[in-house]
């Protein structure tokens, strides 16, 4: 079994969980077993994997295991199936929440997931005193999976994690240090497989629910760490036997000039500091796996070169968009806002194309991250820009975005493999995208399907959008070239990178063996 390991998943996905979950399909396609880990707690997150097109089978989560709720079969829980007393009575608060009072006293607040959602979301406990002292959660699918205990102040000291028949799975407590930070002091498994567990802190449960579900397969198992900085440690510490991949998805350096002797990328200092616990590492690109490998060799532990983006079989074979069906002069980045993404750069490019082309429009489309998105409509503000450039938050529908756009720019600073730059090709969009560490280079055929600029040159990307924007022709044969060139990640070329480490992990993968009590 290969365990592709995340801290989380959420609806607006980042280019990391979409590679998981394309290497999840690829894995089927070929009949490895494969399964989606993750550790964080969340009340809609079957929601999230059925939105992903995650099955429950393919998927395990931390909470979700020891819940028992891998698989629990959703039902509508409402205000009605609590089955309050006739005797109370109910004040309703707009439209989703419901006061409930017992002679004229709160006892509870009800509230439901949504004006057209009647489902319920939580309830609050109120004590004799007016003081909130309890608060459940209910999980989506119907039944309540949190329960939190309040002090005065509605300070949280304690919670639990309740499986569908009420009974209390985990439990974790509060309190406060001396430098006045909240903590979280004890976390304990009640009950699994008929004994209490105590950890110190979730990394150490974390490596405990990873030895589970390892001896849970009976077989060799392999897990490949997309979030190395959160979760390499976990790993690291389980107490059972296991092939450890870890995964670069970014640059490891912070000076692309000094190779050999860069400070490393905080997300990766750890991890490639301990690296030889490790039995794999991925870089995504050659030219990554080359530059670490001068540094670091080639073994102890064996690094594999596979990219981490894959395109859909369905989707190279699908008829070529017709040029003159795609918006004239529209140009379009894909990517969180993020100062990493240099978003401003493309805009301050954009004042001169704007100029040139007064009817070219700009669309970036993506979530915000922290306040990076407004600081880039004030800017787009300041440079009067006005309606030529528009911001669009996360979609699912990005092929549509694709179809529908001339031309497609990454003016990032520093890379992995861009999924985006990967998809956009696939749907015949030229690309111009800063050459930086690493992949745009990968992708991009400089010259043939886009061009490839200097890192931060405002003037000489706006001097290559303009370029293209002023010959369609041009424009149009780079689109039929991106077609062709983007075979090269197709599923049975990305597999056969793939095949190295598979074939590894079968050799060397050894079948873990019970520890402790269990």
């Amino acid at each position: 079994m290969f365990f592709f390991l995340n801290d989380g998943i959420n609806f607006n996905k980042s280019g990391i969980e979409h590679a998981q979950v394309k290497r999840l399909r690829l894995f089927k396609h070929h009949e490895v077993p494969s399964r989606i880990v993750t550790r964080q707690f969340a009340l809609n997150l079957h929601e999230i994997t059925r939105d992903a097109g995650i099955d429950d089978d393919d998927f395990v989560n931390l909470f979700d295991f020891f819940q028992g709720t891998m698989t629990y079969e959703a039902r509508n829980f409402t205000i009605e199936d609590l089955q309050l007393p006739d005797g109370y009575e109910y004040e309703p608060e707009g439209v989703e929440k419901l006061h409930v009072k017992e002679k004229g006293k709160q006892i509870m607040i009800i509230a439901k997931r949504g004006a057209d959602d009647e489902r319920l979301n939580w309830v609050q406990y109120f004590g004799s005193n007016g003081r909130l002292v309890r608060m459940v959660w209910y999980d989506t699918r119907g039944f309540a999976a949190l329960e939190q205990f309040f002090s005065f102040g509605t300070k949280l000291v304690s919670e639990q994690i309740l499986a569908p028949s009420g009974m209390a799975v985990y439990q974790r407590y509060r309190m406060t240090s001396p430098q006045g930070e909240e903590e979280t002091t004890l976390q304990r498994l009640l009950n699994y497989h008929g004994h209490d567990y105590e950890f110190a802190d979730f990394e150490a449960l974390t490596s405990f629910f990873l030895d589970q579900i390892n001896l849970s397969t009976h077989t060799a198992n392999t897990i490949i760490v997309d979030r190395t900085f959160e979760l390499a440690y976990a790993v690291q510490s389980m107490d059972t036997a296991i092939y450890k991949v870890m995964h670069l998805h970014n640059n490891h350096l912070n000076d692309d000039d000094d190779i050999l002797t860069s400070d490393l990328n905080f997300n990766y200092q750890y991890m490639i500091g301990n690296r030889k616990r490790w039995n794999g590492i991925i870089a995504l690109t050659p030219w990554q796996r080359d530059e670490f490998v001068a540094r670091y060799g080639a073994t102890d532990p064996t690094v594999y070169e596979i990219p981490g983006a894959v395109t859909d079989q369905k989707i190279l074979e699908k008829p070529h968009v017709p040029w003159q069906d795609r918006k004239k002069n529209s140009v379009i980045m894909v990517a969180r806002l993020a100062p990493e993404k240099q978003q401003d750069v493309l805009i301050r490019a954009w004042q001169q194309v704007q100029k040139a082309f007064p009817d070219a429009t700009l669309n970036f489309w993506g979530y915000s991250n922290g306040d990076t998105g407004q600081q880039l409509k004030e800017l787009v503000k300041d440079l009067r820009l006005g309606d030529s450039v528009r911001f669009n938050d996360y979609t699912n529908d990005i092929s549509q975005v694709y179809e529908q756009a001339q031309l497609l720019i990454l003016p990032s600073r520093a890379e992995g493999l861009p999924l985006t730059l990967v998809e956009a090709q696939a749907h015949g969009l030229p690309i111009i995208a800063s050459d930086v560490r690493y992949g745009a280079r990968d992708i991009v055929n400089d010259g043939k399907d886009g061009f490839l600029v200097e890192n931060g040159n405002v003037n000489q990307l706006a001097e290559r959008i303009m370029a293209l924007l002023a010959d369609p022709a041009e424009l149009m044969k780079f689109s039929e070239q991106a077609y062709q060139d983007s075979w090269k990640y197709s599923e049975e070329a990305v597999w056969k990178k793939w095949l190295p480490l598979v074939e590894d992990a079968k050799k060397v993968a050894e079948i873990p063996e019970s520890v402790g009590a269990i």
